[in-house]
This record gives C-alpha cells, structure tokens and sequence, in this order.
C-alpha cells in the first residue's frame, strides 16, 4: 500500500472513530421461541380436510425462519381415512434443506435430511390431533434458509393418514406427484416450528473481550496495517480497504 494511500486512510479512519466513539455499541434485540406457525384447523360445514399421505403422495410444508434458532419441536395436525381405528397410522417425519436454499424461485425439499422422526399417530377418523415431535438432534435452523419438514406414509390410501389444513392462510408447500415434487402457494397446513434462538458470533468483537468497544476498532485497525490476515474481515482475497468499511459497518450495527 502506498504512503498517500495510508495517509488517507489515517484521516478518513480518524473521522470514524470520532464517530464510533459518540455512537458506542448496539445491543440485539431478543427474538421469540416461535421460529413458524399456521393457524390452528377449523372444521367447515364439510368438516376437515387436508393432504392424504399414502404411498403415492408425500407431503411437505416449507417454512424460513427469520432468525437463527436451534430445532427443539416440530407439531403437526394430524387426522386419518381410518375410522375403525383398525390400521397403524404409520407415518415417517423428515425435517430436510430446500433443493435451492438461497434461490427465489424453485424450492422443493431435497434429500439432505436433517432429522427422522417415525410414529405411528394416535388418531382415528376425522378428528384432528395435534402431535408433538421432539427434536433430539436439535439442528441448526439458519436464518433465511428455507427448510421442509416432510411426512411420507405406507399405509394404503382409504385408510392413511391425514394432514389437516389450517383454517386460514397461504404458505409454500408441495406434494409428490408422478414420483416428482410439485410445489407452490397454496392452503396452508396446520404446523407448529419451535427453537431456541442461537447467540449469533459477533465478528466486530475483535478482540474477543466478549462486547463491542472502541478498543475492538483500534485492534482491527493495528492488525490490518500491520497484514495481519485475522483482519481480513470479509474474506475476500486479502486484506483491502473494503475490510475496514465492513468491520466498521458491523461494528456500527452492533451484535
């Protein structure tokens, strides 16, 4: 880096810790153990009714959690064909990744799976009951990552189990057709997502002092004159002055 360069860099970073030092650090806001949820079923004048899970056709609602959580219970509505109470309401429980994660428009469930659950569920005909599933693997759910919990079925249709629809509401869901996922917007499905929010990592915490100071901007600062690679924030080829722009930034936002 040249010495012109460097020298504008002192007075531009100057300007800016003027400004950290009357700014100080942001505290995050907490967020809510509620990480998705539809509105609860509510029988019409023909009752209830919902997707059919039987060998021919998977079904899976999607869901995007807003901010980062750890999976602690997935609750699904559940009903059933079965009337006589006669048949094992047999039913596999797959909570996977969106083929297209960080894409806007083709979304479907993938194969990456990130905890099973199987059950055989307690109801008998049309009377929906919301099942509780516990998560014992309790994975990473990361915020604005859209991720399916999907339900399949070998109990044959007639008398299979039952996904009820909530009462009100559009969310993202898919069935599979033909072998094939076909998915859109349609009637939401009854489905409760908990988590337990996770600390995010606060990467403008420099020095690690376990909070966001003026001493954390003066120890970046040294360790990028110094080509120092800790400080290369954005890790994007090296140390640049992009660097100092996006720890202040981060800095500025606080964790």
């Amino acid at each position: 880096m040249s010495t012109q360069t460097r020298s504008w860099m002192s007075g531009w970073i100057g300007c800016s810790l003027m400004s950290a030092i009357a700014a100080g650090a942001i505290a995050g806001a907490a967020h809510a153990d509620t990480v998705f949820a539809t509105a609860d079923p509510e029988g019409g004048f023909f009752g209830y009714i919902g997707f059919d899970i039987f060998p021919e056709q998977s079904v899976a609602a999607r869901f995007t959690p807003a901010t980062a959580h750890t999976l602690d219970r997935v609750s699904i509505w559940f009903m059933s064909n079965d009337f006589d109470g006669t048949t094992p309401q047999a039913v596999t429980v797959t909570l996977r990744t969106d083929v297209n994660p960080g894409g806007q428009y083709t979304s479907a469930p993938s194969g990456v799976v990130l905890e099973t659950w199987t059950l055989n569920v307690p109801v008998v005909g049309w009377t929906p009951a919301l099942i509780e599933l516990n998560s014992g693997e309790h994975p990473a759910l990361a915020a604005g990552q859209k991720y399916w919990v999907v339900t399949e079925s070998a109990v044959p249709a007639g008398s299979n189990p039952i996904w009820v629809w909530s009462s009100v509401g559009n969310e993202f869901t898919a069935t599979t057709q033909g072998g094939a996922w076909q998915s859109g917007s349609g009637a939401a499905i009854g489905i409760r997502v908990l988590g337990t929010p996770t600390t995010p990592t606060c990467t403008p915490d420099f020095n690690h002092s376990g909070g966001l100071e003026v001493q954390d901007i003066f120890d970046f600062l040294a360790a990028w004159f110094a080509g120092n690679p800790n400080a290369d924030f954005n890790h994007a080829n090296g140390l640049g002055v992009q660097d100092i722009f996006d720890f202040l930034n981060a800095w500025f936002a606080g964790c």
